[in-house]
């Protein structure tokens, strides 16, 4: 994992997550979408919002299986929420704090979306969301 991405997309999550728009904390108020180069040239994306993290995910298998055998959450309880094979994946991170989120979508992009761990260059676009 290198430095310049973690800081690029955890200044991201951690402003994503922590904007919503009832005390709560159940409706996000504001998405990160995070984008980079696979190492084969492919631009893959990643769009965290307080709650959930929804992928690219251009595999034909289960999403489970996949960043399961990846470790990508760790001891992290992440629940699946929907997915579209060959399309994107949607995980529930409600119960992460956002330093957490930002290792796993790191691990995302190197680990499951192929980016190059230490040459790949995270670009994040904020986007509000309307109540």
């Amino acid at each position: 994992m290198g430095a310049r991405q973690l800081a690029t997309i955890a200044r991201a999550v951690d402003e994503a997550c922590r904007k919503v728009h009832t005390p709560e904390g159940r409706e996000p108020a504001l998405l990160a979408t995070l984008t980079a180069h696979s190492r084969t040239g492919g631009e893959v994306w990643i769009q965290v919002t307080a709650g959930n993290i929804n992928m690219d995910y251009p595999f034909p298998d289960d999403p489970v299986a996949r960043l399961r055998q990846a470790n990508i959450f760790g001891a992290f309880k992440v629940d699946l929420i929907d997915w579209n094979a060959g399309n994107f994946v949607t995980w529930d991170t409600a119960a992460i704090a956002p330093r957490d989120v930002a290792l796993m979508v790191d691990r995302i992009f190197t680990a499951i979306l192929g980016c190059d761990d230490t040459t790949y260059a995270p670009a994040v676009t904020m986007e509000d969301l309307d109540a």
